[in-house]
Protein backbone atom coordinates (compact mmCIF):
# COMPACT_ATOMS: atom_id res chain seq x y z
CA UNK A 1 0.00 0.00 0.00
CA UNK A 2 2.93 2.14 0.62
CA UNK A 3 3.47 2.43 -2.96
CA UNK A 4 0.11 3.88 -3.23
CA UNK A 5 0.37 5.95 -1.02
CA UNK A 6 3.74 7.39 -2.89
CA UNK A 7 1.74 8.13 -5.78
CA UNK A 8 -1.46 9.75 -4.41
CA UNK A 9 1.12 11.86 -2.54
CA UNK A 10 3.46 12.77 -5.72
CA UNK A 11 -0.08 14.06 -7.41
CA UNK A 12 -1.26 15.62 -4.60
CA UNK A 13 2.35 17.57 -4.42
CA UNK A 14 1.85 19.02 -7.84
CA UNK A 15 -1.47 20.21 -7.19
CA UNK A 16 0.00 21.88 -4.07
CA UNK A 17 2.61 23.79 -5.89
CA UNK A 18 0.50 24.75 -8.30
CA UNK A 19 -2.01 26.49 -5.87
CA UNK A 20 0.65 28.24 -3.56
CA UNK A 21 2.64 29.24 -6.83
CA UNK A 22 -1.02 31.30 -7.96
CA UNK A 23 -1.71 32.55 -4.07
CA UNK A 24 1.51 34.03 -3.83
CA UNK A 25 1.02 35.89 -6.41
CA UNK A 26 -1.67 37.84 -5.06
CA UNK A 27 -1.72 40.35 -2.59
CA UNK A 28 -4.09 39.41 0.00
CA UNK A 29 -3.62 35.73 0.67
CA UNK A 30 -6.06 35.32 3.04
CA UNK A 31 -8.86 37.12 1.44
CA UNK A 32 -8.27 35.08 -1.71
CA UNK A 33 -7.78 31.56 0.09
CA UNK A 34 -11.25 32.61 1.77
CA UNK A 35 -13.29 33.32 -1.38
CA UNK A 36 -10.95 30.52 -2.66
CA UNK A 37 -12.28 27.75 -0.38
CA UNK A 38 -16.18 28.87 0.18
CA UNK A 39 -16.62 28.61 -3.63
CA UNK A 40 -14.37 25.44 -3.98
CA UNK A 41 -16.53 23.97 -1.13
CA UNK A 42 -19.98 25.14 -3.84
CA UNK A 43 -18.53 23.45 -6.35
CA UNK A 44 -17.26 20.31 -5.21
CA UNK A 45 -19.56 20.04 -1.86
CA UNK A 46 -22.56 18.79 -4.03
CA UNK A 47 -20.02 16.03 -5.43
CA UNK A 48 -19.36 14.93 -1.66
CA UNK A 49 -23.27 15.21 -1.16
CA UNK A 50 -23.99 12.63 -4.17
CA UNK A 51 -21.03 10.58 -2.82
CA UNK A 52 -22.49 10.19 0.86
CA UNK A 53 -26.10 9.55 -0.70
CA UNK A 54 -24.08 6.99 -3.59
CA UNK A 55 -22.93 5.11 -0.62
CA UNK A 56 -26.33 4.29 1.35
CA UNK A 57 -26.49 7.48 3.43
CA UNK A 58 -23.79 6.02 5.86
CA UNK A 59 -23.97 7.61 9.52
CA UNK A 60 -21.70 10.37 10.28
CA UNK A 61 -20.59 9.82 13.69
CA UNK A 62 -20.09 12.71 16.70
CA UNK A 63 -16.14 12.46 16.35
CA UNK A 64 -16.36 12.43 12.65
CA UNK A 65 -18.01 16.28 12.89
CA UNK A 66 -15.43 17.00 16.57
CA UNK A 67 -11.98 16.03 14.45
CA UNK A 68 -13.04 17.73 11.31
CA UNK A 69 -13.40 20.76 13.12
CA UNK A 70 -10.81 20.68 15.33
CA UNK A 71 -9.09 20.50 11.69
CA UNK A 72 -11.00 23.31 10.20
CA UNK A 73 -10.00 25.49 12.80
CA UNK A 74 -5.86 24.37 12.56
CA UNK A 75 -6.32 24.88 8.67
CA UNK A 76 -7.38 28.78 9.61
CA UNK A 77 -4.47 28.95 11.44
CA UNK A 78 -2.61 27.13 8.99
CA UNK A 79 -3.64 29.71 6.17
CA UNK A 80 -3.45 32.61 8.43
CA UNK A 81 0.36 32.14 8.98
CA UNK A 82 1.24 31.05 5.01
CA UNK A 83 -0.80 33.98 3.96
CA UNK A 84 1.66 36.22 6.23
CA UNK A 85 4.41 34.39 4.94
CA UNK A 86 3.85 34.99 1.71
CA UNK A 87 3.48 38.50 2.02
CA UNK A 88 7.12 38.92 3.16
CA UNK A 89 8.77 36.08 1.41
CA UNK A 90 9.54 34.98 -1.70
CA UNK A 91 7.48 31.31 -2.77
CA UNK A 92 10.73 28.98 -2.85
CA UNK A 93 11.64 30.14 0.44
CA UNK A 94 8.51 30.45 2.60
CA UNK A 95 7.54 26.85 1.34
CA UNK A 96 10.29 24.85 2.30
CA UNK A 97 10.46 26.69 5.60
CA UNK A 98 7.10 25.64 5.97
CA UNK A 99 7.18 22.84 4.78
CA UNK A 100 10.32 21.50 6.28
CA UNK A 101 9.18 22.38 9.81
CA UNK A 102 5.98 20.30 9.39
CA UNK A 103 7.79 16.51 9.30
CA UNK A 104 9.68 17.15 12.47
CA UNK A 105 6.88 17.56 14.71
CA UNK A 106 4.52 15.01 12.73
CA UNK A 107 6.77 12.34 13.38
CA UNK A 108 7.04 12.72 17.03
CA UNK A 109 3.52 13.36 17.39
CA UNK A 110 3.23 10.00 15.06
CA UNK A 111 5.56 7.91 16.75
CA UNK A 112 4.50 8.80 20.50
CA UNK A 113 1.24 9.96 20.78
CA UNK A 114 -0.56 7.47 18.18
CA UNK A 115 2.17 4.81 18.38
CA UNK A 116 2.53 4.32 14.71
CA UNK A 117 5.12 1.64 13.75
CA UNK A 118 7.93 2.69 11.51
CA UNK A 119 10.76 0.08 10.04
CA UNK A 120 14.60 0.84 10.00
CA UNK A 121 14.46 1.93 6.37
CA UNK A 122 11.56 4.28 7.05
CA UNK A 123 13.75 5.80 9.55
CA UNK A 124 16.50 6.76 7.99
CA UNK A 125 14.19 7.79 4.75
CA UNK A 126 12.78 10.10 7.20
CA UNK A 127 16.07 11.53 8.73
CA UNK A 128 17.02 11.83 4.62
CA UNK A 129 14.19 13.62 4.14
CA UNK A 130 14.54 15.99 7.20
CA UNK A 131 18.00 16.43 6.20
CA UNK A 132 17.24 17.32 2.79
CA UNK A 133 14.38 19.88 3.83
CA UNK A 134 17.43 21.44 6.08
CA UNK A 135 19.74 22.46 3.07
CA UNK A 136 16.61 23.77 1.30
CA UNK A 137 15.99 26.11 4.56
CA UNK A 138 19.36 27.58 4.28
CA UNK A 139 18.11 30.41 1.63
CA UNK A 140 17.48 33.97 3.20
CA UNK A 141 14.43 35.22 3.61
CA UNK A 142 13.58 39.17 2.36
CA UNK A 143 14.48 40.68 5.67
CA UNK A 144 13.35 37.28 7.43
CA UNK A 145 9.94 38.39 8.08
CA UNK A 146 8.41 35.90 6.34
CA UNK A 147 10.89 33.43 8.49
CA UNK A 148 8.69 33.28 11.82
CA UNK A 149 5.16 32.73 10.12
CA UNK A 150 6.36 30.35 7.61
CA UNK A 151 7.73 27.72 10.99
CA UNK A 152 4.51 28.73 12.18
CA UNK A 153 2.87 27.42 9.40
CA UNK A 154 4.76 23.77 9.62
CA UNK A 155 3.18 23.82 12.94
CA UNK A 156 0.27 24.11 12.14
CA UNK A 157 0.31 21.45 8.89
CA UNK A 158 1.46 18.80 11.23
CA UNK A 159 -1.11 19.36 14.16
CA UNK A 160 -3.99 18.99 10.94
CA UNK A 161 -1.91 15.84 9.51
CA UNK A 162 -2.38 13.93 12.60
CA UNK A 163 -5.75 15.00 13.59
CA UNK A 164 -6.84 13.96 10.25
CA UNK A 165 -5.77 10.70 10.79
CA UNK A 166 -7.28 10.19 13.93
CA UNK A 167 -10.36 11.52 11.95
CA UNK A 168 -10.39 9.03 9.30
CA UNK A 169 -11.03 6.44 11.80
CA UNK A 170 -14.55 7.47 12.30
CA UNK A 171 -15.43 8.23 8.33
CA UNK A 172 -14.18 7.26 5.02
CA UNK A 173 -11.34 10.27 3.75
CA UNK A 174 -14.39 11.82 1.00
CA UNK A 175 -16.92 12.73 3.89
CA UNK A 176 -14.04 13.46 6.05
CA UNK A 177 -12.31 15.95 3.66
CA UNK A 178 -15.77 17.58 3.07
CA UNK A 179 -16.34 18.06 6.66
CA UNK A 180 -12.92 19.34 7.20
CA UNK A 181 -12.91 22.42 4.35
CA UNK A 182 -16.64 22.77 5.24
CA UNK A 183 -15.64 24.04 8.89
CA UNK A 184 -12.55 25.36 7.50
CA UNK A 185 -14.43 27.49 4.93
CA UNK A 186 -16.70 28.85 7.92
CA UNK A 187 -13.37 29.60 10.25
CA UNK A 188 -11.90 31.58 7.56
CA UNK A 189 -15.12 33.53 6.71
CA UNK A 190 -15.14 34.22 10.48
CA UNK A 191 -11.90 34.94 10.75
CA UNK A 192 -11.89 37.74 7.78
CA UNK A 193 -14.50 40.60 9.66
CA UNK A 194 -12.56 39.94 12.71
CA UNK A 195 -8.94 40.80 11.06
CA UNK A 196 -10.47 44.09 10.03
CA UNK A 197 -12.56 44.95 12.89
CA UNK A 198 -9.06 44.81 15.08
CA UNK A 199 -6.31 45.54 12.13
CA UNK A 200 -4.70 42.16 12.63
CA UNK A 201 -2.10 41.67 9.70
CA UNK A 202 -3.95 44.45 7.64
CA UNK A 203 -2.20 45.26 4.51
CA UNK A 204 0.60 47.95 4.40
CA UNK A 205 -0.17 51.59 2.19
CA UNK A 206 2.12 50.00 -0.10
CA UNK A 207 0.49 46.67 -0.45
CA UNK A 208 -2.88 48.95 -1.05
CA UNK A 209 -1.45 51.33 -3.72
CA UNK A 210 0.12 48.05 -6.03
CA UNK A 211 -3.31 45.98 -5.17
CA UNK A 212 -4.47 44.34 -7.77
CA UNK A 213 -8.36 42.27 -8.34
CA UNK A 214 -7.73 38.61 -8.55
CA UNK A 215 -9.90 36.77 -11.16
CA UNK A 216 -12.91 35.07 -10.39
CA UNK A 217 -11.82 31.77 -12.84
CA UNK A 218 -8.08 31.65 -10.70
CA UNK A 219 -9.54 31.83 -7.41
CA UNK A 220 -11.83 29.00 -8.00
CA UNK A 221 -9.19 27.37 -9.52
CA UNK A 222 -7.09 27.33 -6.32
CA UNK A 223 -10.12 26.59 -3.96
CA UNK A 224 -10.81 23.28 -6.13
CA UNK A 225 -6.54 22.74 -6.08
CA UNK A 226 -6.56 22.81 -2.52
CA UNK A 227 -9.30 20.74 -1.88
CA UNK A 228 -8.17 17.89 -4.71
CA UNK A 229 -4.85 18.42 -3.41
CA UNK A 230 -5.63 17.02 0.41
CA UNK A 231 -8.61 14.53 -0.51
CA UNK A 232 -5.53 13.21 -2.08
CA UNK A 233 -3.56 13.34 1.38
CA UNK A 234 -6.90 12.00 3.33
CA UNK A 235 -6.98 8.32 0.79
CA UNK A 236 -3.29 8.46 1.28
CA UNK A 237 -3.55 8.83 5.34
CA UNK A 238 -6.02 6.05 5.67
CA UNK A 239 -3.58 3.46 3.96
CA UNK A 240 -0.17 4.29 6.16
CA UNK A 241 0.87 6.22 8.68
CA UNK A 242 1.38 9.74 9.56
CA UNK A 243 5.12 9.20 10.14
CA UNK A 244 5.44 7.80 6.81
CA UNK A 245 3.02 10.69 4.94
CA UNK A 246 4.32 13.81 5.96
CA UNK A 247 7.47 13.49 5.25
CA UNK A 248 6.29 12.20 1.70
CA UNK A 249 4.61 15.40 1.04
CA UNK A 250 7.66 17.81 1.64
CA UNK A 251 8.64 16.39 -2.23
CA UNK A 252 7.25 19.33 -3.13
CA UNK A 253 9.99 21.06 -2.11
CA UNK A 254 11.75 19.85 -4.85
CA UNK A 255 9.89 20.91 -7.10
CA UNK A 256 9.25 24.58 -6.00
CA UNK A 257 13.42 24.51 -5.44
CA UNK A 258 13.30 23.21 -9.59
CA UNK A 259 10.65 26.13 -10.61
CA UNK A 260 12.18 28.70 -8.71
CA UNK A 261 16.16 27.66 -10.57
CA UNK A 262 14.10 27.54 -13.72
CA UNK A 263 11.62 29.80 -13.73
CA UNK A 264 12.18 32.61 -11.33
CA UNK A 265 16.42 32.61 -12.30
CA UNK A 266 16.36 32.37 -8.27
CA UNK A 267 20.16 30.89 -7.90
CA UNK A 268 21.39 31.81 -4.44
CA UNK A 269 21.95 28.69 -2.17
CA UNK A 270 21.82 26.79 -5.55
CA UNK A 271 24.13 23.76 -3.92
CA UNK A 272 22.19 23.75 -1.08
CA UNK A 273 19.05 23.21 -3.00
CA UNK A 274 20.79 20.54 -5.14
CA UNK A 275 21.71 18.90 -1.78
CA UNK A 276 18.85 19.07 -0.41
CA UNK A 277 16.94 18.14 -3.40
CA UNK A 278 18.89 14.77 -3.64
CA UNK A 279 18.55 14.18 0.04
CA UNK A 280 14.58 14.17 -0.74
CA UNK A 281 14.64 11.69 -3.85
CA UNK A 282 16.71 9.16 -1.72
CA UNK A 283 14.26 9.34 0.93
CA UNK A 284 11.51 8.59 -0.87
CA UNK A 285 13.14 6.08 -2.15
CA UNK A 286 14.23 4.37 1.42
CA UNK A 287 10.50 4.83 2.34
CA UNK A 288 8.96 2.82 -0.37
CA UNK A 289 10.94 -0.16 0.69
Amino acid sequence: MIHYAILLIFISAILHVSWNVMLQSTDDPLVVTTKALSLGMLVLGPCIIIYWAYSHYPNIPFYAWFFGFLSGVAELFYFMFLSNAYRHGELSVVYPIARGSAPIVSVILGLFLLKEPVGVYQIIGIVLLILGIWFMRRIKTNGGKGVVPALLTGVFIALYTVIDKVGLRYTDPVIFGGLKYFFTALCLLAWIPIRRIFNIHALTEDELKTKKKTSWGKIILIGIFIIATYQLVLFALSTTSVAIISPLRESASVIVTAWGIWKLKEREGLYFKIIGAVSIFLGIILLAL
